[in-house]
């Protein structure tokens, strides 16, 4: 696109702030105070804060669907209000606020048109997004008839249709179901080698640090850490060990107790929560048993 320059930040938001009416009177609340950070693109940026810190407000700022009070928002060097980034960026809030009553791929197909995207082409990656979220089967029934993880699947299809070059993620995982922690993992995974960029906001620490390289702390509308991933969300000084069951488990506790570590634990290693569910979706459900006749 012409408007974007090839070597500007993803992101580039300087001297944010944000002042909101409260109530009926001319009094304004602050919700960010002069914000500032950047994030090179090709880089997937976690956001953390309590509720009420203005996560949600600066993902809104990000997407183009609000004007800052006053610094601004700069998306591969443009505006993030302008036409040309509204292009290159997708945005699913934690709400997933959908049409309830259109149908799944009716959906698709108004979002789609409001980025010029239309015609067979993009049915077909409609069809194909649908299927990759296991949503096949309902792309035409209407969303109101989904589950609330059957409508994160559809908000994570809408947005890595197309292959944005920046995608904004609010709470990905809150309300997802089993299926749909795999579907986020390998769009994420997708994304990041394509050299796409991403802002993941989570109050899951393991989301944040297993997927972003690096992350902004918000508190009371203020950024109070931003940085490396490790530094600011890692445990210092100390190091995660597992290992497999057998008689030279007790042995190794001991060694490692005489090495002069603080606090040793022998126990079985905890999977991931992606790992259960794949190892779940590839085993057929068991056969229900017919009830015995009464005699």
């Amino acid at each position: 696109m012409r408007g974007m320059q090839a070597h500007a930040p993803a992101i580039a938001v300087q001297d944010l702030t944000v002042r909101l009416p409260v109530g009926a009177g001319w009094r304004r609340r602050t919700i960010l105070d002069r914000v500032s950070f950047t994030s090179p693109a090709g880089r997937v940026l976690g956001l953390l804060g309590p509720n009420g810190s203005g996560k949600s407000t600066l993902l809104r700022h990000l997407a183009g669907v609000m004007r800052p009070s006053a610094g601004s928002v700069r998306l591969f060097g443009m505006d993030a209000r302008a036409a040309e980034a509204f292009q290159a960026v997708t945005y699913l809030p934690e709400d997933s606020p959908f049409p309830r009553d259109l149908r799944a791929l009716d959906a698709l197909r108004l979002l789609s048109s409001l980025r010029g995207r239309t015609g067979k082409g993009a049915q077909a990656q409609w069809l194909d997004a649908l299927e990759r979220a296991g949503l096949a089967d309902q792309a035409r029934l209407p969303l109101g008839r989904f589950s609330r993880g059957m409508l994160r699947r559809f908000g994570l299809a809408q947005a890595f249709l197309f292959e944005p070059r920046l995608v904004l993620l609010d709470e990905p995982t809150a309300g997802l179901d089993a299926p749909g922690l795999l579907v986020l993992e390998q769009w994420l995974q997708e994304h990041k080698a394509r050299g796409g960029s991403l802002v993941l906001c989570s109050h899951h620490l393991q989301d944040l640090a297993q997927h972003a390289d690096q992350v902004i702390v918000l508190w009371q509308g203020r950024v109070v850490r931003q940085g490396d991933t490790e530094e600011h969300l890692g445990a210092k000084g100390q190091q995660a060990l597992t290992w497999s069951q057998g008689p030279a488990a007790a042995e190794a506790v001991r060694w490692l107790q005489a090495s002069g570590a603080l606090d040793v634990q022998a126990g079985p290693a905890w999977r991931s929560l992606a790992s259960l569910y794949g190892d779940l979706s590839n085993t057929e459900p068991p056969q229900a048993t017919a009830p015995r006749p009464q005699p």
